[in-house]
């Protein structure tokens, strides 16, 4: 009996300790398995905008000769720029004429680099245009160059450049046009281009010229005196203001032989990067200096200057 016990006793505990062994785990809640489920951590980025190269597309100053002219006389002049970037699209250069404030600007040409309408080299990276002026009043001509070039979706423009139209003659004074034609300065006299023998101005002659250049580095006293002037004698300098510009006004002597000299009177006015120079010259000793002066202060008081 004690014998059937203890079996009995030995296989409740074994079937027992076999129903815990196969027994499965707990059951989860659905907001344990979700914690416990792995992840990919998140990394928070930033991509930095790339910033794209760009090249600055220019163009050069641009020139025109002549740089004055005179009313109502038609001058050929000839504009050119030099663009030497290799990205500009062929065909694409034009002389563009800016009006009044407001107005739109007016595209006067193509400009070439191809040997022809005024061109002197073609292919070397110099664009020219030659046209006429004819205007009826002193005044300023503004003109820039556009110029289309391969990835640039505006096109581009060069620095304003400018032509000075002078008054027309003084008053009892001739245009001598052989001087204009070559590009030489805006000559004006009194005796009908009728010179001496060496362009000699003829006794009760006077001579007006007008010319400009590009503004010197430094003191334009310094230039006056050591450029314009030298081997000048009886110098003297003062100020003096042209239309609203603030010019050196230079007096001297040339002596030239033992008979023969001048009394000059030259102006000189810095505006932007451009010098502007007037001269009145005539002999020594003749008795209308005081008219000729007189006729020259006119004529500077009719100048327009570019702004």
């Amino acid at each position: 009996m004690k014998t059937t016990f203890l079996i009995i006793a030995l296989l409740v505990i074994l079937t027992g300790l076999s129903l815990w062994l196969h027994a499965g785990p707990p059951a989860q809640t659905d907001q344990v398995r979700a914690s416990s489920t792995p992840t990919a951590p998140y990394i928070q980025t930033s991509v930095a905008p790339i910033a794209s190269a760009t090249t600055t597309r220019t163009i050069g100053p641009v020139n025109a000769t002549p740089s004055m002219i005179t009313v109502n006389t038609s001058t050929m002049v000839t504009v050119t720029v030099q663009i030497t970037d290799p990205a500009l699209i062929a065909g694409s250069v034009n002389l563009v004429l800016l009006g009044a404030l407001g107005t739109q600007p007016t595209i006067l040409g193509v400009m070439h680099d191809d040997g022809l309408n005024g061109d002197a080299v073609a292919g070397d990276h110099i664009y020219t245009l030659q046209m006429p002026f004819n205007e009826s009043s002193p005044s300023q001509i503004q003109f820039e160059v556009s110029a289309a070039f391969q990835g640039s979706l505006k096109r581009v423009v060069s620095p304003i450049a400018a032509l000075v139209v002078l008054p027309g003659p003084p008053i009892g004074f001739t245009l001598d046009s052989a001087q204009l034609s070559p590009a030489g300065p805006v000559s004006f006299n009194n005796f009908g281009n009728n010179y001496l023998r060496g362009a000699v101005i003829p006794p009760n002659g006077a001579e007006i010229d007008g010319l400009s250049v590009i503004a010197p580095n430094g003191s334009l006293q310094s230039y006056i005196s050591n450029v314009e002037l030298t081997g000048s004698i009886n110098v003297f300098m003062q100020t003096l203001t042209v239309s609203a510009v603030s010019c050196i006004q230079a007096f001297s002597q040339d002596q030239f032989t033992a008979t023969l000299a001048y009394d000059n009177e030259a102006v000189y006015c810095p505006v932007g990067t451009m010098l502007y120079k007037f001269y009145l010259s005539y002999r020594d000793g003749d008795p209308n200096a005081s008219g000729y002066q007189s006729t020259f202060q006119g004529y500077l008081s009719s100048v327009v200057f570019p702004h």
